[in-house]
């Protein structure tokens, strides 16, 4: 796990301006590339540019977790719109992968799919190319 010591906006108040979560993270649009870039570094889930009644304080009108997002009813209906397509998009894309996912996990347990078929056809020439060299070698 990393740690990234940083600021925002010249701030030590990291929370006030972010909001993350196992899914996503949300940030302020006038967040510097260059800051932003350290971050994704950490971070794996994908980030979204937001205001909040166009706030940059996106930590601290926002609550959320995986299966959602509480947020003030001050939030701008422009605001509202891009967060819902944003939020629809990451659950499609989740479930692509998580579909993806049963798919990889299913190729490999079914006996003599063809996955699995080429993966032996592989691992055999692979092995008789090494059985080979050694052979070369001892010879």
């Amino acid at each position: 796990m990393a740690i990234l010591r940083s600021q925002v906006f010249g701030r030590s108040l990291i929370g006030i301006y972010l909001a993350a979560n196992n899914s996503y993270v949300l940030y302020p649009p006038t967040l510097l590339n260059p800051l932003l870039k350290k971050f994704k570094n950490v971070f794996e889930e994908p980030f979204h540019p937001i205001t909040i009644n166009s706030s940059n304080l996106v930590g601290v009108y926002t609550a959320s977790n995986k299966y959602g997002i509480i947020v003030p009813y001050i939030i701008k209906e422009e605001e509202q719109q891009k967060l819902e397509e944003f939020l629809k998009r990451q659950k499609q894309q989740e479930e692509m992968m998580k579909k993806f996912s049963e798919e990889m996990k299913e190729d490999l347990e079914v006996p003599g799919s063809d996955f699995q078929k080429k993966l032996y056809e592989k691992r055999k020439r692979n092995s008789t190319v090494e059985t080979f060299k050694d052979f070369k070698r001892k010879g």
